[in-house]
């Protein structure tokens, strides 16, 4: 089995382009599906009815998993059509996923598939690789024009195309583009691996003004003819989008007031691997403290020889600014290995992240130059490797020590919780003792008030002229109550 891809929505390539215009629920007819990779997605993500035709059974096998009808067959022969007659001019999408220019006779396949089966409204979605590409171009006038196992000179292409030939092949088969989609990447990303340093500066110049120079892919969205249309509204320009998404990156932001966005920053290509590059960003704002350097958006070695600031002046030259000598600092997905002969680290996910400080607070604003000199390789050896696995044992064990740590220390916050609400409990307690004793206290003054009020009334009372004469008759009662 030749062709298989991972299926990448997160970034604009010719499969994710095509996806993502295909609407939930939707009859598909996907020609040359190979494993099934896009079909699966068709199935589980979006719900689609599918058919498809593959020419090689091995990998139909694997793809009638996901799809309603296999149709095991060439593509070209078209007897294929007289199996599903009943289905004619019934499917919202008919998807050709660099599959065309395997054909012989690409226009009349794609005329006769169109008239048969896509309903009124439906659309067809193709890519088609770009044989104008610079890389190409250099590889031609380098006396070279090798075929390759797959790409944009795959050994298997019948048929080659510039976006003048797309266009006159989807007129050619009754179709209108609605969308026009460019996939680019720069010669050095190619399977082809040409550089612009290998040819002199003016040809370089020249190649890179080009139309469509970079543009790897074409995806086009389109529609049948509308007759009516024509006559009323004469061709209508079809929308155009480009991307270098899919591409290896490294990208550079600048800190504003607001921190760190998309919106305040630069995305360029990363060139040939296991060589060193200078990439350089321009950029103009009005508040600069620190830069945010992300060097990929793979897992790889990285190496920086050296990083350069300037800062545009008065007369527009580029001055030098300083920045610290202590070079980069790791904030996200990287480890830093070495940093005695520039910064060398590991790139342990997809999102590494540095922070370069700058140390010119009075030039805060205005236009600047970023210049790093740096070098990329997806192969460690023996001993890098051996570093990386080291540095990852350590952070494990760091990270397991933390979480131990952070267990202990949530198991005595608990008992500090606990020991809180026994405090406040005697506390309240205490309070209602304290309240009872002054209560008491109040009533025991009370009473010893009471007491020596008494005391006085009784020796007031003894005192007292009638206790003295009632003497002798309280002394015959006394006798009286013995007798």
């Amino acid at each position: 089995m030749k062709y298989h891809y991972s299926i990448d929505m997160d970034t604009d390539n010719s499969l994710s382009i095509i996806l993502k215009n295909i609407r939930k629920g939707a009859k598909v007819f996907e020609f040359g599906p190979s494993d099934g990779y896009m079909t699966a997605y068709l199935k589980h993500e979006l719900e689609c009815e599918i058919f498809c035709l593959e020419i090689d059974p091995e990998a139909a096998q694997k793809a009638s998993e996901y799809c309603d009808k296999m149709i095991v067959t060439n593509l070209s022969e078209l007897s294929w059509l007289e199996e599903i007659n009943e289905d004619f001019n019934s499917f919202d999408y008919l998807v050709f996923a660099d599959v065309l220019e395997h054909l012989i006779n690409p226009e009349q396949v794609l005329k006769t598939v169109v008239e048969k089966l896509l309903n009124d409204d439906g659309e067809v979605l193709i890519s088609l690789p770009h044989i104008g590409h610079t890389a190409v171009i250099m590889e031609l006038m380098s006396g070279r024009f090798e075929y390759k196992e797959t790409g944009l000179l795959d050994r298997t292409h019948l048929k080659f195309f510039t976006r003048d030939n797309v266009a006159n092949l989807l007129s050619d088969a009754g179709l209108e583009p609605l969308e026009w989609h460019t996939v680019c990447m720069w010669p050095e990303q190619t399977e082809l691996e040409e550089s612009y340093n290998q040819v002199p500066q003016p040809v370089a110049e020249f190649l890179q003004q080009k139309p469509d120079a970079h543009v790897y892919q074409f995806i086009t969205k389109s529609r049948k003819k509308s007759i009516t249309l024509e006559k009323e509204e004469g061709n209508q320009p079809a929308d155009q989008f480009s991307s270098y998404r899919h591409s290896q990156f490294n990208q550079l932001f600048w800190h504003g007031e607001e921190g760190f966005s998309e919106s305040d920053s630069i995305r360029l290509p990363l060139l040939q691997s296991d060589q060193y590059h200078t990439y350089s960003f321009e950029f103009e704002t009005s508040d600069i403290h620190s830069l945010r350097f992300d060097p990929c958006n793979f897992l790889s070695l990285i190496h920086i020889r050296s990083m350069k600031l300037y800062r545009v002046n008065e007369s527009n030259q580029f001055i030098e600014m300083h920045i610290d000598g202590t070079g980069v600092h790791v904030l996200h997905d990287a480890i830093l290995l070495d940093t005695e002969n520039g910064t060398t680290a590991a790139a342990i996910g997809s999102d590494p992240q540095f922070i370069v400080n700058v140390h010119n607070p009075e030039y805060a604003a205005g236009k600047f130059r970023f210049e790093i000199e740096m070098a990329y390789s997806v192969r460690l050896n023996e001993k890098l490797t051996s570093t990386v696995f080291e540095e990852m044992q350590i952070r494990s064990s760091a990270l397991m020590k933390t979480e131990e740590m952070a267990e202990q220390l949530n198991s005595i916050n608990v008992q500090l919780h606990e020991s809180d609400q026994k405090i406040s409990f005697l506390e309240n307690h205490v309070k209602q003792l304290i309240e009872m004793n002054q209560d008491y206290v109040k009533l025991y003054e009370q009473l010893n008030q009471q007491k020596d009020d008494y005391i006085r009334e009784n020796t007031a009372l003894r005192s007292s002229l009638s206790w003295k004469v009632t003497a002798p008759l309280r002394a015959i009662k006394k006798i009286m109550i013995r007798k």
